[in-house]
């Protein structure tokens, strides 16, 4: 089936990466003299491995998302079996924040596994790092300061990403989301963005439904409309999960569509620009800076230039923000009413 078949081809791409890694970090060591032929023969004769040999091993499965313990809490009795059932690819987890774990904290000779951890993230980061910069800086769209992940007081939703053909791009992969999850527990904006990108489908679903929000902030159950689209997008397989948002750019933007597509098929992954930021577009194209640094008649400007958009702007904005708005936008109807009373006289300029 189906099923069973992308899962398998999903297993043997990982374990092959694995192999290969494997085999070259044994290569460089065999260069340097840290592991000699001989300790090569005896593992092949007895099957186990030297110590030194069995960090490289192990490094080369972190680095591929496998760890040999499933969960955080793994050996606890009954704690870890929860925590396993409650995630979403425990082990792939768990092997990330081994990885950083061991480039943090295990510094010195005796741990040649903090050394290994290092090199392979620099490696890692260095290089998604100035693709994305000669990306920007050569063809990409303009996205402001992309380096910072905090920018005044909140998380910096371009941080390490380009801008091309309508969509955000994003080479750090699976760690991108692992990021951000810090960035938003740093901020205090929303502590729980790391559980719930990383909870299980089933904890996911209920989590959403109760608030009645995914950690997108996109409301799942205020319409018919919006339940059907959450529902379908919890079966749909990962590689289909982004096919709505791909149709609808193609309408007005098929290569950008087609750019998002080719992306996902290749690993890249990649985002439709948020409301906020195509009011930032706007506004750029108008008066050159962003929507938020606007004077309030120019903003005002923006959203009646681009109705559609200020609403699903606030559509997908928190509670907070649409109370605001909508307060705001009661106390604008009654400045207009007192302005039309006092133009025809009904009122003083002292009762205004």
């Amino acid at each position: 089936g189906p099923i069973r078949g992308s899962n398998r081809a999903f297993g043997v791409f990982g374990d092959v990466m694995r192999q290969e890694y494997a085999d070259t970090l044994l290569e460089g060591a065999m260069k340097r003299g840290q592991i000699t032929p001989e300790e090569i023969a005896a593992f092949r004769a007895t099957g186990q491995l030297p110590a030194h040999a069995k960090v490289l091993a192990d490094h080369a499965n972190l680095t591929t998302g496998w760890t040999d313990k499933p969960s955080i809490a793994s050996g606890v009795p009954y704690v870890g079996d929860l925590v396993q059932i409650a995630q979403f690819a425990p082990r792939f987890f768990r092997s990330q924040i081994e990885l950083s774990a061991n480039a943090l904290a295990k510094w010195g000779p005796q741990h040649p596994e903090g050394q290994l951890a290092r090199k392979s993230l620099l490696k890692f980061i260095g290089l998604a790092a100035g693709m994305t910069a000669v990306i920007n800086e050569t063809f990409g769209e303009d996205i402001g300061n992309y380096w910072a992940p905090i920018e005044d007081g909140r998380v910096n939703s371009n941080f390490m990403r380009f801008r091309v053909g309508g969509r955000d791009y994003s080479l750090l992969g699976p760690w991108d989301s692992l990021l951000k999850a810090v960035a938003y527990t740093a901020t205090d904006r929303d502590p729980s963005y790391l559980a719930r990108t990383k909870a299980s489908p089933v904890l996911q679903m209920t989590w959403d439904l109760v608030t009645g929000e995914d950690f997108m902030g996109k409301k799942v159950r205020d319409n018919p409309a919006n339940f059907a689209t959450w529902l379908v997008g919890q079966f749909a397989p990962f590689t289909a999960g982004g096919v709505p948002e791909l149709a609808q750019q193609a309408t007005t933007d098929p290569l950008g569509a087609l750019g998002g597509l080719a992306g996902d098929i290749g690993g890249v992954k990649s985002s439709p620009l948020s409301p906020t930021e195509e009011l930032d577009q706007a506004a750029q194209r108008a008066y050159g800076k962003g929507f938020w640094s606007l004077e309030a008649d120019e903003k005002d400007k923006i959203k009646g230039s681009y109705p559609d958009l200020w609403k699903r702007s606030i559509e997908q904005s928190g509670d907070q923000r649409q109370q605001a708005e909508a307060v705001r936008a009661e106390m604008s109807a009654l400045e207009v009413q007192d302005d039309q009373k006092l133009l025809s006289r009904e009122i003083t300029r002292q009762q205004y």
